[in-house]
């Protein structure tokens, strides 16, 4: 399979299981076991609003990027919205620093 990136909207795709609090693999590593390369997913039960917004602008800024010419980077696109979102709701992390991006 030659899939790049994996986007896991729904909560806690990243959260290792309660059973076994140090198994490696879950959902997120599972999709990379599968075969993406870049995986982003939440560590736990995220806003549906807080969500969209990051969504539509982590697809945002891969589109600009590919608009200019810049190589492919889901890690570099998932920061640019948790940085806005994190300087509008600093006092609030669990709203801004729940996805993560998991890949090279």
């Amino acid at each position: 399979m030659d899939a790049e990136l994996a986007f896991l909207s729904a909560c806690s795709t990243s959260r290792g299981g309660v059973d076994l609090p140090d198994e490696a693999v879950h959902l997120a590593p599972s999709f990379q076991l599968a075969g993406f390369t870049h995986v982003i997913g939440t560590l736990w039960t995220v806003s549906d609003r807080i969500a969209r917004r990051l969504t539509e602008g982590f697809y945002a800024a891969l589109r600009e990027d590919a608009d200019l010419g810049r190589p492919f980077d889901p890690a570099l696109a998932l920061h640019h919205p948790v940085r806005e979102l994190r300087e509008e709701l600093l006092p609030a992390p669990h709203l801004w620093a729940a996805h993560v991006h998991i890949g090279p």
